[in-house]
């Protein structure tokens, strides 16, 4: 089973601390969608064995397509690439988008999954990242995809905001377990280069919050979720059980997943490539017939660490065969000075053949990682 992914590079506004590839000029937009059912058409040719699990349009903002761009990616998907029986289909959209018409329009052409960018339920740090949505239309949004028979719903949501206080993001985390969505994604603000963020973080017209603070936050979101029946599955993620994403879950189990679109990136195998990062370019040499990817042949190296590093993150853990062959017992493990000083700092723990992080480890993920790599 794989993955396949389609980035739409298109936003209305650029939020204050994204670095994502994207243009708020919508000028180029049907003629990049042209170019991506070109790239799906030649891709396939590759990918004609395999089975498609998943398909995930991301951005971006994806709710931009119209009609006619959406339902002419769908048709190309559908005619060059074999579905899975049930695929799982995500949309991002933001709030702003969702009316009774668009909902009705995604529902037909098969999506099934949405992902909604709402990222706080507080207008002064909705107007501070830029985002084109208040609170009420956040809110509003989940309730109107809800009514439009939609039962697979996450919402993104940032934390170690500067400013946001440790019952503001209580709040936050209430609201959308309130809201009765089935995921949740929550991610830590960081500072990107070339991003308004870095630029105010720089002029030093803001603070960023202490990680302390940042830590709270994220046990707190832990612990409410938890209490709601919600599962940790990765760091970033939780969803109510079954509602995992299997697109993502695809990452970090390392499956093979096709890219298309301008920076979007694919993997299989020991192979990686990713196409370049301009939607002029990516528009130029599609029509010209030159190549528009670079790519890297994994070591046998990159792939142990990778493994470790995709992996870890997830509540399954990372399979202890990796060190030790795995008839052994998991207590073998230990015989390994670094896991064995992980596991006396109660970063880490042993199950089932499996290394796991404990809620401290999560903290840590990262270091706790590059400590376990070749």
């Amino acid at each position: 089973m794989a993955g396949l992914y389609l980035h739409i590079p298109f936003c209305k506004k650029a939020c204050t601390y994204c670095d994502f590839h994207f243009s708020t000029s919508l000028q180029k937009k049907p003629d990049l969608v042209a170019a991506m059912q070109v790239e799906l058409r030649d891709a396939s040719k590759d990918w004609e064995k395999e089975i498609f699990e998943s398909v995930y349009f991301g951005g971006g903002t994806p709710s931009l397509l119209d009609a006619k761009e959406l339902g002419d990616l769908m048709q190309s998907i559908k005619q060059y690439y074999r579905l899975s029986d049930k695929p799982e289909i995500t949309f991002e959209i933001n709030p702003e988008d969702v009316n009774e018409q668009n909902l009705a329009l995604w529902k037909i052409l098969g999506i099934n999954r949405l992902s909604i960018g709402i990222q706080a339920f507080q207008d002064e740090f909705l107007a501070w990242m830029n985002r084109a949505h208040n609170s009420e239309m956040a809110i509003s949004a989940v309730k109107k995809a809800q009514s439009g028979g939609f039962d697979n719903i996450s919402i993104d949501l940032i934390y170690g905001i500067p400013g946001l206080d440790l019952k503001q993001w209580e709040n936050n985390v209430a609201k959308a377990l309130d809201l009765g969505v089935q995921h949740i994604s929550c991610y830590a603000l960081t500072v990107e280069d070339r991003t308004k963020l870095a630029k105010e973080l720089e002029g030093g017209n803001i603070i960023m919050p202490k990680d302390e603070l940042v830590l709270e936050q994220f046990d707190l979101l832990s612990a409410m979720a938890e209490e709601r029946g919600f599962e940790h599955y990765e760091i970033s993620n939780l969803s109510l059980p079954g509602k995992a994403s299997k697109h993502n879950s695809n990452y970090w189990s390392r499956k093979s997943y096709l890219g298309i679109g301008p920076s979007a990136h694919s993997f299989s195998g020991n192979q990686r490539w990713w196409n370049i990062r301009s939607n002029q370019g990516y528009i130029k040499a599609i029509t010209a017939g030159t190549s528009y990817k670079e790519s890297e042949t994994l070591s046998e190296k990159d792939v142990f660490n990778e493994t470790i590093m995709t992996q870890l993150r997830t509540s399954s853990g990372v399979s202890t065969a990796l060190w030790i062959d795995s008839g052994e017992s998991p207590k073998n493990i230990l015989q390994n000075q670094e896991i064995r000083e992980l596991y006396s700092e109660e970063l880490i723990y042993l199950e089932s053949s499996r290394i796991k992080l404990t809620q401290k480890g999560r903290h840590l993920a990262d270091g706790i990682a590059a400590r376990l790599f070749k």
